[in-house]
């Protein structure tokens, strides 16, 4: 006798099998009419597969596919796994943007977009990161702590490799210190900062403890985030490795030379290496602020909604953005990060944007053409076309039986 479970699967393949064979049964009539364009024919086989999909589909499944929205919105939301965590956060970020963009049908003005979750779950990553970095941070600290404090460091062949990259870099060193700056190449607010990097690196002399090493290393990396809160941005040298910022390079010098003393640091150097990189480059582009990177104040979250936008854009960027944002989601989940993926919130934000008109700001190109003549010729190209108010109910209620 089969167990429930055979009888199941035996079902299961029963409708399979009708499904294609019903479409292969419409494929046959179809190809002995010659008179069928191609595509009459795909339309035909189209409606035969909608009509078994309509047979097995849940009440709200069935809802969406007859009002004709975009099957791949369908097939994103049914696909998540629910019984995950990360699987229902997502449905929860799914539900919030629906209904953040059913909020501003009727209104004048947007409270919040719906692309707010997903900068609110890139947000949530970007903690999880500082967070990491803080106590990698303090592991350095705490290992530096335990070296001799009589143990002396020299720092000649360091600062003569900072003396290169200066040189490299028009910038002159005079006989007593002072760095020049003969060419055109630097802004005056940028001379300073790079002064002030000069300075902190040469101030205690040619030898250092290990604590005034790790103490300058980290001094480099505060300069770097005043000058950013300032709106100068990064200050970036050429080097024999490539264009790099002046932060990364003082701090390398002066972490490899750490290293050099007290070799059992160097795994927690090269980690903390990679996350801040990985925080910079968050900083110059997911959550850059304009013209310039994050300033003090600034919610992350609303940085990110605009920028995230990037992802499914044609900008020569979005690629470099979209990787990015799968680096940081990557290590957060290393580190326990359970949550929604922000790139795939942003995806779905991007199709409800379309879907909700009354989500996208009526300003530019799109505002031409919902309103005044432009309005008039769109609207009777869109004859005939499914009710959109029809596609946003069916999805509303489906993401709602969730």
């Amino acid at each position: 006798m089969a167990v429930a479970g055979t009888k199941a699967v035996g079902a299961k393949v029963g409708e399979v099998t009708a499904v294609k064979g019903a479409v292969q049964r419409t494929k046959d009539l179809v190809e002995r009419v010659p008179r069928f364009s191609g595509r009459i024919r795909d339309g035909v086989l189209e409606s035969a597969e909608k009509a078994e999909k309509l047979k097995t589909a849940t009440p709200e499944v069935a809802g969406v596919i007859k009002s004709g929205l975009d099957e791949r919105i369908l097939n994103t939301v049914t696909a998540v796994d629910k019984a995950t965590p990360q699987g229902a956060d997502t449905i929860r970020g799914y539900k919030e943007i629906v209904n953040l963009a059913e909020d501003t049908k009727g209104k004048i003005g947007i409270k919040e977009r719906p692309e707010i979750v997903a900068g609110k779950a890139l947000e949530t990553q970007y903690n999880f990161l500082t967070t990491e970095t803080k106590s990698v941070g303090q592991k350095i600290g705490d290992e530096v702590a335990t070296l001799s404090q009589t143990q002396v460091i020299p720092m000649k062949e360091s600062f003569d490799t900072l003396r290169q990259v200066l040189s490299q870099n028009s910038i002159k060193i005079s006989k007593t210190g002072e760095l020049t700056f003969p060419s055109a190449k630097f802004t005056a607010k940028e001379q300073t900062i790079i002064k002030d990097f000069w300075k902190e690196a040469t101030k205690s002399g040619d030898s250092l403890s290990p604590r005034s090493v790790h103490d300058a290393d980290r001094l480099f990396s505060k300069l770097q985030r005043e000058a950013k809160y300032d709106g100068i941005g990064d200050i970036r040298f050429d080097t024999p490795d490539g264009n790099m910022p002046i932060s990364s390079i003082f701090r390398d010098v002066f972490s490899n030379t750490l290293e050099d003393a007290a070799p059992n640091i160097k795994p927690l150097n090269s980690r903390y290496r990679e996350l801040i990189r990985l925080q910079e480059d968050l900083e110059d582009s997911v959550i850059k602020a304009g013209n310039f990177n994050i300033s003090k104040g600034m919610d992350v979250s609303k940085l990110a909604q605009t920028n995230l936008r990037r992802l499914s854009s044609d900008a020569q960027s979005a690629a470099a953005y979209r990787e990015i944002t799968n680096a940081l989601e990557a290590e957060v989940r290393k580190l326990g990060y359970e949550g929604a993926s922000a790139s795939e919130l942003m995806d779905f934000a991007t199709e409800m944007r379309k879907l909700y008109k009354t989500a996208v700001p009526q300003t530019g190109a799109q505002g031409l053409l919902d309103n005044g003549l432009f309005g008039a010729i769109g609207k009777i190209a869109r004859s005939g076309v499914p009710n959109t108010l029809d596609q946003q109910r069916a999805l509303k209620a489906l993401i709602d039986s969730l």
